[in-house]
């Protein structure tokens, strides 16, 4: 055997992978540019092969790949290079560690013992967030809902407090049958509501009378009765149509009055002269 030879034989023996096939190649006079032509690989990839810097390398089975291809380039045996990686990378490329003196072993799964509770960590994570957009949208809501029943309330106690808007006197005997079609008029009295008996003006008895509501936008309505019991308290789509029946006096709340078109006893009546930022309020007798 040769000094050349000798000196590999004895490398082989101790080294790494990398450094067997790197002694090799010097002892030939190759250059890394030469094999990683040879082998159509990346100098990079060659170099990281010769430091043993396996992680920068795609996996086991391409590396032993490499190793037989530069092995066989260089004409030298493989299988020193292959036993030499073999003692210090598993079947899954993970390297291992053994201490005789201690008696140590370090298990290929130990460096998945985390995998757990990343995944328990992760699960939480999504757990408190869904949980917080949860709650957010049920306080929106709730929210949005309080806000709707406050200005109800606030329409309603503004409606009762204020005087009744009843027909004036002096309009009443126009009120005729043979005049049926006409537009109802109100004006504010604090006097209690004109009644005329045979009469089928707005000021009428305490008979049932009919609302009719038309909505060509959502609008919200609440009408409460003679006798305070809500007929009507929601939110109506547009396109769709509401008819109560009660007794008058009807205490009345619309939202968006200006797409709501209101029949009371088959007269239309007029919302633009008691709406306030687009909220009507009044008391029809």
């Amino acid at each position: 055997m040769n000094a050349v030879g000798q000196n590999f034989a004895d490398v082989t023996s101790v080294a790494t992978a990398g450094t067997i096939l790197a002694t090799a190649r010097r002892a030939r006079g190759v250059e890394t540019t030469e094999i990683s032509g040879s082998l159509r690989l990346s100098d990079w990839q060659v170099e990281a092969l010769e430091n043993d810097q396996y992680d920068r390398l795609p996996g086991p089975t391409f590396i032993r790949g490499i190793i037989r291809g530069y092995a066989k380039t260089l004409q030298i045996d493989p299988q020193p290079a292959l036993d030499a990686y073999g003692r210090i990378m598993d079947q899954d490329g993970r390297m291992t560690i053994n201490v005789p003196s201690q008696n140590i072993r370090f298990e290929p799964g130990a460096a998945d013992s985390s995998k757990p509770i990343k995944l328990g960590l992760s699960l939480l994570t999504a757990a408190v967030i869904g949980g917080g957009l949860w709650l957010w949208y049920t306080m929106s809501f709730e929210s949005k809902q309080a806000d709707a029943t406050a200005a109800v309330k606030a329409g309603s106690a503004t409606t009762e407090s204020a005087p009744a808007l009843i027909p004036s006197p002096s309009m009443a005997p126009a009120a005729t049958a043979t005049d049926a079609t006409s537009q109802p008029v109100f004006s504010a009295a604090p006097a209690p509501a004109l009644q005329i008996s045979n009469s089928p003006s707005i000021g009428a008895g305490p008979a049932e009378a009919q609302l009719r509501f038309t909505f060509d936008a959502p609008a919200w309505v609440e009408v409460k009765d003679g006798e305070g019991a809500i007929l009507l308290s929601q939110l109506n789509a547009a396109g769709s149509e509401q008819i109560l029946t009660g007794k008058p006096p009807f205490a009345l709340v619309i939202g968006n009055a200006a797409s709501v078109r209101l029949v009371f006893k088959d007269r239309p009546v007029d919302l633009a002269p008691y709406t306030t930022v687009s909220v009507a309020r009044f008391t029809l007798q």
